[in-house]
């Protein structure tokens, strides 16, 4: 294998922040800095250094961004090696766990399916709220809730089972016990994103004496729903007085339209680390806002702006610009799910191939299957299974690639139940992806529209106008090459005329090339010469 090292293209900043010499280090990376290649040089570093892989920890937000690190480690060392304790919260607890007893483990549905059965009303909404009180972010259930907590825990228990939120609690309770790996460096990822319960956690193993490194953005915490508390990161010093902050200010992905645009949008909010930012490639394209009268006619343009790009005409008079791109250079990003729907609609009329990023149902199904399966693992098992249950060529070659790393049926399928949207995002594929902002965190392309920017969709009406900002900014900060911002003054789901979103007045002019289309008007009838 050839040797690939990520510290021989490392910028400055970058060199600073892996070679920094504090017992905990905090950096701050913005989209597009390299923040995967700082932390995957600064684990390398840790093993150069003359630390084994048992005793370094690195924490991904997503069990893709797990593999892909394993996969540059290797890359870099020029040779495979074992890597133990690369992975998610819940893939470490569930691994830290199996070793200590025998369990189950049951997935959201899962979940859902035993409340259900326990004579829940509302089990969705309950599971979440569950979810949310054993990851201490609620923290004064109503006594409904504590009655279906204690119901729920305690048929979990006879069943043999542990649920995800579990797994966190059950590994927070073995270190506080004094048990539990203890490590000398523990790397987490996305660190803007972590909850009260996987804080408590890194504080438990920096307790044990680990030293942190922790990289991730402020401007793209985006899972309040979930916990996630963006204060942990705002008061990292507080928390580790002694530690260490390094900036990332260069944007290696995006033309500096697109940076500089995002820049000043995400610069309204308050809460956040304020720092520079400079676009390494300069020039590129202006911003496209462009103004719809419907929804339909929305979701046409875009697909007119992806057969514009491929070659072809374009809806507003220009022929096809480049020709070089491909249906996997595109993706159309949305606030809800709901509003795909009628891209697909469109898509496929126009013979557009696309790919929805969502879990697929056989995921599940596979899951089920290989829990009954009597069958040993094997390659030609998998694929017997996986096509059963109606998974796609490219989800087939992912569920593969994932079993190649795990050594039982069982550890694939809790590999299985243990994935998230993100997982299967980067499954790749010659399609347009259509999919979430949330979705889309982590992921580039040459080419990014953002469909609904209009207000009540984005931001999203009730909801927090900071987190909402932030996730406009992730959206537009995935864009490499173009950025399109599309919007509807009327759509199938609202009786009102919509405005456009207050996010794109967040953004300079100079930055923005505007373009409003009109409904076409229906020409008045006129009679012949001879009616």
């Amino acid at each position: 294998m050839k040797r690939d090292h990520p510290a021989d293209r490392l910028d400055k900043e970058q060199k600073e922040a892996v070679e920094s010499t504090a017992q905990h280090t905090l950096v701050v990376a913005g989209p597009g800095s390299g923040k995967t290649t700082v932390l995957t040089a600064r684990y390398i570093r840790c093993l150069e250094e003359g630390y084994s892989p048992e005793e370094l920890c690195a924490i991904t937000f997503t069990n893709r961004a797990a593999c892909q690190m394993r996969h540059r480690i290797e890359k870099a060392l020029g040779k495979p090696v074992s890597l133990p304790f690369i992975d998610t919260f819940h893939g470490l607890a569930l691994k830290v766990l199996k070793k200590l007893k025998s369990f189950r483990l049951y997935g959201r549905e899962d979940t859902v399916e035993l409340l259900k059965g326990l004579g829940v009303t509302k089990p969705v909404r309950t599971a979440e709220r569950l979810s949310l009180i054993k990851n201490l972010v609620l923290r004064e259930p109503s006594k409904d809730e504590e009655e279906a907590l204690r119901l729920y825990t305690k048929e979990l228990k006879q069943r043999g089972a542990l649920d995800l939120d579990d797994l966190l609690v059950e590994l927070s309770m073995v270190l506080e016990d004094g048990g539990g790996p203890s490590f000398s460096y523990i790397l987490v990822d996305e660190f803007q994103d972590i909850n009260p319960l996987q804080a408590h956690l890194i504080r438990l193993f920096t307790e044990k004496g680990a030293g942190l490194f922790a990289i991730g953005d402020p401007d793209q915490s985006i899972y309040g729903f979930r916990g996630a508390n963006l204060e942990g990161f705002l008061r990292f010093k507080e928390s580790y007085p002694e530690a260490r902050l390094v900036t990332l200010t260069r944007n290696y992905r995006s033309f500096e339209p697109i940076v500089l645009s995002a820049t000043r949008l995400i610069e309204h909010n308050k809460d956040r680390i304020a720092h520079p930012v400079e676009a390494v490639r300069k020039g590129g394209n202006r911003i496209v806002h462009a103004r719809l009268p419907s929804d339909r006619a929305e979701a046409e343009f875009v697909a007119n702006q992806i057969e514009t790009l491929m070659g072809g005409l374009s809806s507003l008079g220009t022929k096809g610009e480049s020709g070089d791109y491909t249906f996997s250079d595109f993706a159309v990003l949305f606030r809800t799910h709901r509003q795909i729907l009628l891209f697909e609609e469109v898509f496929r009329a126009s013979s557009i191939p696309y790919r929805v990023v969502s879990i697929p149902e056989g995921i599940r199904r596979l899951a089920d299957e290989l829990k009954v399966a009597e069958e040993a693992l094997s390659p030609d098992t998998i694929v017997e299974l996986a096509k059963r249950v109606g998974l796609s060529e490219e989800q087939v070659g992912f569920v593969l690639s994932l079993a190649e790393e795990c050594a039982t049926k069982e550890e694939l399928t809790e590999r299985l139940i243990l994935m998230d949207i993100p997982d299967v995002a980067g499954i790749e594929a010659d399609r347009v992806t259509l999919l979430t902002m949330h979705a889309a965190k982590g992921l580039e392309f040459r080419v990014v529209f953002v469909a609904g920017c209009d207000d009540g969709i984005i931001p999203l009406k009730g909801e927090d106008i900071e987190e909402e900002r932030r996730l406009f900014y992730v959206a537009m900060t995935r864009a490499a090459e173009r950025l399109y911002l599309t919007g509807a003054d009327r759509r199938r789901a609202c009786e009102d005329t919509l405005k456009k979103s207050r996010f794109i007045g967040d953004i300079p002019r100079e930055f923005v090339e505007e373009h409003q289309i009109r409904r076409k008007k229906k020409r008045p009838f006129q009679r012949g010469l001879f009616d």
